[in-house]
């Protein structure tokens, strides 16, 4: 359905009530987040804001950029599609928690990468800047997939962020999954990381840019678990590293 207040396609959270169509969303003010209550027929009812403490519930795309990428925890309440572009986390220590759920991104965006190259790219999440922390834990299922990008990855960790993946389920159907560049730092401790295609005869499921490329600038991707599938030269080959 389309929001008549906010205008928005894809809003999930509509509630019919006493002749009122309530919808609810969250808001960003001073710093702090709330969840705004209110009708979608302009009718005039007071809006009811709520102070939120911990982890947001959160249904839809844009709940979930506007919880993330302020710097607040998400936990997932259904599954998810991003169709406006990637979620970008640039400051803050967030967790987002899957909850056994699916986020999956259709989107297609114009990006310029490292080497100068204009790309069609399809993201899931990009967490950028030293300082800023994502945990990614609740064992679901994220997904990267458009068959019209150059580029297709779940996460890329640019500029010195750290990303702490706990378990889930990381599905590129390009061919890279997880990407760090410049200074970050991205530890995995379990989950299944797949990538569909090849580039060049490579699977590229963990993704490293270094050396002159990143202006001499290292990331690392550290594996304490999990299970892996990689290939060369068309020979796959599936890894599974146990702590």
């Amino acid at each position: 359905c389309i929001c008549e207040f906010c205008g928005y396609e894809h809003h999930a959270d509509i509630i019919e009530t006493s002749g009122h169509d309530m919808c609810t969303k969250y808001v960003v003010e001073n710093e702090q987040l709330y969840l705004l209550t209110y009708c979608s027929n302009r009718c005039g009812l007071e809006e009811v804001k709520t102070k939120v403490n911990g982890t947001a519930d959160v249904s839809n795309e844009m709940d979930l950029k506007t919880v993330l990428e302020n710097g607040f925890s998400a936990r997932l309440t259904n599954n998810i599609t991003i169709y406006d572009g990637p979620i970008e986390i640039n400051a803050g220590e967030v967790t987002l928690d899957l909850n056994g759920m699916k986020l999956e991104s259709n989107s297609l965006v114009t990006n310029i990468n490292a080497l100068g190259e204009m790309l069609t790219v399809c993201d899931v999440l990009i967490v950028r800047n030293e300082g800023t922390k994502l945990t990614i834990t609740g064992d679901g299922e994220l997904v990267a997939d458009n068959g019209k990008a150059d580029s297709v990855c779940v996460l890329s960790a640019l500029d010195g962020a750290y990303v702490s993946i706990q378990n889930g389920t990381f599905h590129s159907t390009g061919c890279t999954t997880i990407y760090a560049r410049t200074n970050s730092v991205v530890d995995i401790w379990d989950g299944v990381f797949v990538a569909d295609e090849e580039w060049n005869g490579v699977r590229y499921t963990l993704d490293i840019l270094e050396s002159e490329l990143a202006s001499q600038t290292s990331a690392r991707i550290f594996v304490f678990g999990g299970v892996f599938m990689f290939s060369c030269r068309t020979v796959v080959v599936i890894v599974r590293f146990i702590v």
